[in-house]
């Protein structure tokens, strides 16, 4: 096996990104996994592992990446900072054609950049390889309790980014109180939703199916957790179909409202196909029965399921506020209005934690696929661009990189 030159990214995303795609443990062992495996990394006084902590366990500091063969990032890199005719993983939000990162794509394809994102691995059995959804279900969950103590102010949680570790976090979520009869409910059913029931079961918040939740009236805090089907329905009034909900979200329309007029709360943890229902309509936030006071929306589609989306919040300003009648932003905890928490980059918050999910990953999952000889198909349906063009899969966003 040749010699393989594998450069890690110093992130450049702002607001600051201080994760990694591989910690020093993960490339030790990665090292001694594939001796032919020579790691370079660009240092960084902002990753949440130090320069010296990569160079105790023997990856090369160096800032100059243009002889490494591959390049590993976490987030966006910034467009000038692509080194032209070079393969590039990192998670980079353009298939739902995010405008933000349309001028990345552009570059990438002017520059013959092969970019692979980490979206779009998935192994044999059709699992995706590289997530941080669970991160970001214990952190979204966490700030959505964190809003409740500072719309009532009966508690105070510190911001998770505060927290030195997952066990700090959870001796934090100890103080958190809520009123009587509070309901929760949750959308989603994967490692982003199972992350939240994490945290409710520490909570000790119990868990009940959604017909017994629309006709709850005990005293207790619950959640209920909801499939598509549960919220939403054909609109040819035929059984629900979930192939057909994800091949033609179109014909489908919300059900949603009867649970945003049931419950106090609302954490987003679902997939939403492009073109799909809106769970709730700006008519539904302005009805007298529409009860939700907060909603973490973890799964954070701009112009999607909610309007009460409106813009991607920040790690340092976490919650605005929705107006229930004149759907505008407004102050996070103000009157007739629903608070809103919509971090895109949730795991940043416990970037330590998160980086070491995602090393452990990359070094357990896909390096054995990558640097195997019967799974190139795994790893080419990754691929975005390469050559100056669109790959076959996503040829799809040439109209919108053309607008």
């Amino acid at each position: 096996m040749k010699e393989l030159y594998i450069g890690i990214l110093r992130e450049t995303k702002n607001p600051p990104e201080r994760r990694t795609p591989l910690p020093p443990a993960s490339a030790a062992l990665l090292m001694r996994k594939y001796p032919f495996v020579h790691l370079v990394i660009q240092p960084s006084e902002i990753r949440a592992f130090s320069n010296q902590e990569y160079e105790a366990v023997g990856v090369l500091l160096q800032e100059d990446l243009q002889e490494c063969d591959f390049l590993l990032g976490v987030r966006e890199p910034a467009p000038n900072t692509l080194l032209a005719n070079k393969s590039y993983f990192f998670f980079s939000h353009t298939a739902k054609k995010q405008e933000a990162n349309k001028q990345l794509l552009r570059k990438c394809i002017e520059k013959k950049i092969t970019l692979h994102d980490y979206e779009f691995l998935y192994d044999r059995d059709g699992r995706r390889i590289v997530s941080m959804g669970y991160w970001a279900g214990i952190v979204g969950c966490y700030n959505a309790f964190r809003a409740v103590g500072e719309k009532y102010g009966t508690f105070e949680l510190k911001p998770a980014s505060q927290c030195n570790s997952v066990s700090d976090l959870y001796a934090a979520l100890a103080s958190v109180y809520l009123p009587k009869s509070y309901k929760i409910v949750m959308t989603g059913g994967g490692k982003v939703s199972q992350a939240v029931i994490d945290v409710f079961q520490n909570i000790g918040i119990e868990k009940i199916t959604p017909q017994h939740f629309l006709k709850y009236r005990g005293l207790e805090a619950v959640f209920t957790q909801l499939d598509p089907w549960h919220y939403s329905q054909q609109k040819s009034g035929e059984a629900f179909d979930l192939d057909h909900y994800f091949r033609c979200p179109s014909a489908f329309e919300s059900k949603f409202a009867e649970y945003g007029n049931n419950a106090d709360m609302l954490i987003t943890a679902h997939y939403w196909p492009a073109g799909g229902p809106r769970l709730l309509e700006p008519a539904d936030f302005a009805s007298g029965e529409f009860s939700l006071q907060i909603i973490a929306d973890i799964s954070c589609d701009l112009n999607g399921p909610l309007p009460s989306t409106l813009r991607v919040s920040t790690i340092e300003s976490p919650f605005y506020g929705f107006h229930k009648t004149d759907a505008v932003e407004v102050a996070p905890f103000s009157e007739n209005a629903v608070t809103v928490m919509a971090i895109d980059n949730l795991p940043a918050e416990m970037p330590r934690a998160a980086s070491e999910d995602l090393g452990k990953s990359l070094v357990d999952v896909f390096f054995p696929i990558f640097l195997g000889s019967s799974s190139v198909r795994l790893i080419e349906n990754s691929i975005i661009c390469s050559n100056g063009v669109l790959s076959e899969r996503f040829g799809y966003l040439q109209s919108w990189l053309d607008s």
